[in-house]
């Protein structure tokens, strides 16, 4: 073991590398199933009514069509939903039991399980509907707990002058895991190797398990916690933190959260970039398959296209705001503001002009391609707003923020059955798109409007930066202090 006070590896670089990798799979998990149902499905069923979770599916045979399903439309919508049933669900308690018991196992428990029950998919899917969607409905309990833990985790980790490079870095492994799962089962879905397209559920479940010894081998809850990090590294990520010997969580201030103008605007600002986020991963495929008329193996590829600049995107908006950041010229709440306002309105403008692209291939997948990478801004705007407004809390916030964002999960679905239903058209899918840029818009106002990144009065560390004057950051322009500003911080 190497001693901690001479240990040359930055383990707070090992720790969001490894983070980075659990949100691959997060996403990819997550987000598989809207490219593989493509390949699942019958063509010959797919105009046909459904009659729901009692469905009974085609049962495994030894023909060439033993991995095709007879699952209509709607019965492709209810599968769809089941993961977003459960990731909703798990997000309200999974912050606070963090915040309690410690994010790590929390994390890691729940992306291993999620992983280990994707081995099991491909054969629940050809029983029958019903066990397809309980193990989807599972998959989402057990990942709906990621985003909170982390947040938690985030809060200890990151230093305060790179926390939107880290949580930026952390969370992009999400468009990483949408390109990664997409594409390779695009590929996989054409071919004979492993069935088809059950093997990219196969190959997710070993890279989970892989993943879980790194996790628990190198990843500790706290700087603090980590018996190899250097000194001097604790020492900076704990830089402009007030210490606390407080072993035991604080109390809930539920009337402040309920009351709280920041908390609101951020939960509206998720819930848009989610919507927009969740119409590109679940029903670009469909779109590009019955609109567009692209074949699956091409299809999983430019799928797979707006998320991965999304995810290089992102990186990029989070060291641009950093290094504003640093400049001391804005403030924090300024900074987030204005990241978040481009990755709501952008995004807004190019679903308005989709429409008027018909059935032009290569103008429709680039503008799916700008919206989803404008979007990306977000993660260094309101996406990591709580770690500012309420480091102590960061988990039960993100818990919230992420109950209510992650609902268009299961409200696209709805929306989508509404407008579009079994008659797939330009015109009927114009209205999801025009809906999409409505939200969109919504919660780019809500953001500018009522957002902060003070650090909120409610929160312990509050007071604990009250008493020890010289935590704060010695640079202006930052909301981290307990007032949020400098006398010279610029207003806005």
């Amino acid at each position: 073991m190497a001693n901690r006070s001479n240990s040359r590896i930055k383990w707070r670089f090992v720790f969001v590398a490894i983070s980075f990798y659990g949100f691959i799979l997060n996403h990819g998990i997550k987000n598989i199933l809207s490219v593989t149902i493509v390949a699942m499905s019958d063509p010959d069923t797919n105009n046909t009514s459904s009659s729901g979770l009692t469905t009974t599916l085609m049962s495994s045979s030894n023909d060439t069509n033993s991995n095709k399903l007879n699952w209509s439309h709607d019965t492709r919508n209810t599968v769809l939903q089941a993961f977003f049933y459960g990731y909703t669900a798990s997000q309200l308690p999974a912050g606070r039991i963090a915040e309690i018991f410690g994010s790590k196992h929390i994390f890691g428990t729940g992306v291993f399980t999620a992983s280990m029950l994707s081995f099991a998919f491909p054969f629940a899917a050809r029983w029958s509907v019903t066990a397809a969607f309980i193990v989807r409905l599972f998959q989402g309990l057990c990942l709906g707990v990621t985003f909170p833990a982390m947040h938690s985790m985030y809060a200890r980790w990151a230093p305060i002058k790179e926390r939107s490079i880290v949580g930026s870095f952390i969370y992009s492994g999400g468009p990483i895991g949408i390109v990664f799962s997409g594409t390779l089962a695009g590929y996989l879905s054409g071919t004979d190797f492993l069935g088809g397209w059950p093997a990219i559920y196969y190959i997710l479940g070993a890279s989970g398990v892989i993943w879980y010894i790194l996790w628990l081998t190198l990843v500790y809850e706290s700087p603090e916690d980590h018996p190899w990090i250097n000194e001097r590294e604790v020492a900076l990520i704990n830089l402009g933190r007030a210490k606390t010997k407080d072993s035991k969580a604080p109390s809930l201030p539920i009337e402040d959260l309920l009351t709280s103008l920041p908390l609101f605007a951020a939960i509206v600002s998720q819930f848009s970039y989610t919507w927009g986020l969740y119409v590109v991963a679940t029903q670009e495929p469909t779109y590009l398959a019955e609109i567009l008329n692209m074949k699956i193996e091409s299809n999983g590829l430019l799928s797979s296209l707006p998320h991965l600049s999304a995810a290089i995107c992102s990186m990029l908006f989070g060291v641009i705001c950093d290094r504003i950041r640093r400049s001391g010229r804005f403030s924090i709440t300024c900074l987030r503001k204005f990241f978040t306002a481009i990755g709501a309105f952008g995004p807004a403008i190019c679903f308005i002009i989709i429409p008027s692209l018909g059935t032009d291939r290569v103008k429709v997948v680039v503008l799916f391609i700008v919206a989803i990478s404008l979007g990306a801004a977000t993660l260094a705007g309101s996406s990591i707003v709580h770690v500012e407004m309420a480091p102590t809390f960061a988990g039960t916030l993100m818990g919230i923020t992420n109950c209510f964002s992650n609902m268009p999960g299961v409200l696209i679905q709805s929306a989508v059955k509404e407008f579009v239903g079994e008659d797939e058209t330009l015109k009927n899918w114009s209205k999801v798109f025009y809906l999409t840029a409505g939200i969109y818009a919504l919660g780019g106002l809500a953001f500018v409007l009522f957002a902060s990144a003070r650090l909120q009065t409610w929160d312990p560390e509050y007071s604990r930066q009250k008493q020890i004057v010289h935590c704060r950051e010695p640079t202006y322009g930052t909301t981290d202090s307990t007032d949020g500003h400098t006398s010279s911080e610029p207003e806005i």
